[in-house]
């Protein structure tokens, strides 16, 4: 894993003006590739899913019914 070493001690107007390029650079990302990344991220949700052991699932069908 490489770490990025940034400066931490800005203005307030020089953290701003980094937020602000932050919030153009993901709205240009999702804007160019939304479709892919939410397609990504299903993928993901689906094999978390998968992964999800049997036991665990059964606990969502044992709540006991009063009539």
């Amino acid at each position: 894993m490489k770490t990025i070493k940034i400066t931490t001690h800005w203005s307030a107007d020089q953290a701003l003006c980094v937020c602000e390029l932050l919030d153009e650079l993901k709205s240009g990302i999702l804007t160019a590739y939304s479709d892919e990344i939410e397609q990504l991220m299903e993928e993901c949700r689906v094999e978390q899913t998968d992964k999800q052991p049997i036991e665990e699932l059964d606990d969502w069908f044992d709540d006991e019914i009063s009539f």
